[in-house]
């Protein structure tokens, strides 16, 4: 059985639990305007894909309505997240921060309680940007 999150760049600290919106920042030297982005649990095997159109700031917005509900939760241990290239179906390696390549990207959520109307998180390993958040 392969080992999970092996080679993958780690996330340090957890992000919020059951976000309202998840933002993904796409590899900044890919091209394409749409990627796959791949969401997996691999304790229980449950591996999410979607097909998204990259906003102009780089951002990928998940769909959470096409998860199963609380998918991104605290008790759902380490996830991975990886990208497809949308035009070849081949993984793509990005730079990370760290200056090293990777294919997957794990990290966790935390267990505190986050009340807030609108709990959005965003994940960027490869600078400091935000996305531009549309009303």
């Amino acid at each position: 059985m392969a080992q999970c999150c092996n080679d993958c760049f780690k996330v340090c600290e957890p992000l919020n639990a059951c976000p309202t919106a998840f933002y993904v920042q796409v590899p900044t030297d890919y091209t394409e305007p749409e990627i796959l982005l791949n969401i997996t649990k691999p304790g229980v095997n449950v591996r999410i894909q979607q097909l998204l159109t990259i906003d102009i700031d780089g951002f990928i917005d998940a769909d959470l309505e096409a998860m199963p509900e609380a998918f991104l939760n605290p008790w759902g241990g380490q996830y991975t997240v990886s990208f497809t290239n949308s035009a070849t179906l081949q993984p793509v390696i990005f730079k990370a921060g760290d200056g090293n390549q990777y294919t997957d990207i794990c990290m966790s959520f935390s267990q505190t309680y986050i009340n807030q109307e609108d709990n959005w998180v965003a994940l960027n390993i490869f600078n400091d940007n935000q996305p531009i958040l549309y009303p």
